[in-house]
């Protein structure tokens, strides 16, 4: 008889809190960054010639095919991982042309020694998944390694735009 006037308060409880909207777990996210230019760097990893000369590369993509790449540096994406922080973050800028998703984000989560290359839909034929991740492995990642974010930055923004 315990057993059973348990239950029912328990199924309840349950009730209740699906009828209350309450969240029935915390689900902390990163804030995500304001883009208005081509590189968001919000670790101060690159000085100002450096953005100024990815910023040239980028805005020479978008003037040759149309197609937008931005670059994004943040901190970390924890407790996110960078796959469902760069597709949020992606969608919410709302990068490329919108009747061509043809946009393309470069995230580097510094502190979390990740990088990611998020393809939009229009231009998945040209960079699939396989080629962004041979950019991020043979061009980006060796320099990251030897200390040289810069380098490896413009290697990856170049591969990206051939």
């Amino acid at each position: 008889m315990i057993f059973r006037r348990n239950w029912i308060w328990a199924a309840l409880a349950v009730v209740f809190l699906f009828q209350s909207n309450l969240p029935l777990s915390a689900d902390p996210q990163q804030p995500l960054p304001t883009i208005k230019s081509y590189v968001v760097d919000q670790t101060d990893t690159l000085t100002v010639a450096q953005k100024d000369d990815i910023t040239g590369i980028l805005e020479r993509i978008e003037s040759a095919n149309g197609s937008q790449v931005v670059l994004v540096i943040v901190e970390t994406t924890k407790p996110e991982s960078i796959e469902q922080y760069s597709i949020r973050l992606a969608e919410s800028a709302g990068i490329g042309r919108q009747d061509s998703d043809d946009g393309v984000l470069l995230l580097v989560a510094k502190a979390d020694r990740r990088v990611r290359i998020e393809v939009g839909y229009g231009l998945e034929g040209n960079i699939p998944d396989a080629t962004a991740n041979r950019i991020i492995d043979t061009k980006i990642i060796p320099e990251f390694k030897k200390g040289n974010f810069y380098l490896g930055l413009k290697n990856g923004v170049l591969a990206i735009e051939e």
